[in-house]
């Protein structure tokens, strides 16, 4: 066999095993069940922790504070989105200021010192807001799929966050 026969010869081997190792490399893609608003929790929490930090370094009063409140709940409403439902409680042990979305697709109520309030209704959509005065208590709870989740009011004012939208199937629930 001629030197220039065996180098042609080598030559196909090596492109045909190149060619061949492409073809059976898979590609795959993995879909993990993840929460995709895991991101924007994190970032709600350090928000609100700086925006409660604003307002009480710079002695804000309390109509500018809910005025301030409005503008985040609008905007990370907004961020959301509004095929998701998201309330946000702000206030103080006396009154508390609600700001939610509803998608139209769930029922959430909350128990304020004894009186329970439907925040979101299953058979409307769009923006809610109410302000609820509260009598006895300094903590009050959302009732969200046959689930509790209780809220601590402190001294002082508070934020607080509930986002419940589905996903894959699943229903997740997002709060601070």
């Amino acid at each position: 066999m001629e030197k220039r026969g065996q180098f042609y010869l080598v030559t196909v081997l090596i492109i045909a095993v190149i060619f061949l190792g492409l073809i059976v490399t898979q590609n795959k893609v993995v879909l993990t069940k993840q929460n995709p608003l895991s991101n924007t929790q994190n970032q709600l929490s350090i928000e609100t922790t700086h925006l409660l930090d604003y307002i009480a370094q710079n002695d804000i009063n309390y109509t500018q504070s809910n005025s301030l409140f409005d503008n985040f709940s609008k905007t990370y409403v907004d961020e959301i989105g509004k095929d998701k439902n998201t309330i946000f409680f702000y206030g103080n042990q006396s009154v508390l200021n609600i700001y939610a979305n509803s998608a139209g697709d769930e029922n959430i109520s909350c128990n304020f010192s004894g009186k329970i309030v439907e925040i979101v209704n299953s058979t409307y959509s769009g923006i809610i807001q109410k302000n609820e005065n509260l009598l006895t208590k300094n903590n009050f709870s959302c009732l969200v799929n046959s689930g509790e989740i209780s809220y601590e009011l402190n001294f002082g004012r508070n934020i607080y966050y509930l986002i419940l939208y589905k996903y894959n199937n699943g229903v997740y629930t997002i709060s601070n």
